[in-house]
């Protein structure tokens, strides 16, 4: 067996882990993507518009995205690695 036919082989067995992780890589890239717009948002609010109550509340919402985001990319990863590493070991 060449390795191509058996890389192929190997990513067929394990189509749903690795879809998994291609929709999960996704979206965070996505949520990723949203840092930027916050922080561009938070400057001109303290600086430029002196609105505290607002800075304060877009503070919040940026620590609670990046809290979930890195929760989320951390448990998604210790399941997804350790479901490969069963099915590998197994497979082997």
């Amino acid at each position: 067996m060449t390795k191509k036919r058996w890389l192929i082989t190997f990513v067929l067995m394990h189509k749903w882990i690795f879809l998994c992780g291609f929709i999960i890589t996704t979206l965070m890239t996505m949520i990723n993507l949203i840092y930027p717009f916050l922080n561009g948002t938070i400057v001109n609010i303290a600086f430029y518009d002196k609105d505290m109550s607002a800075f304060l509340k877009l503070c919040l919402i940026y620590a609670g995205i990046l809290f979930v985001n890195q929760f989320v990319i951390a448990t998604l990863n210790n399941l997804i690695a350790s479901q490969k590493e069963q099915l590998y070991m197994l497979n082997v």
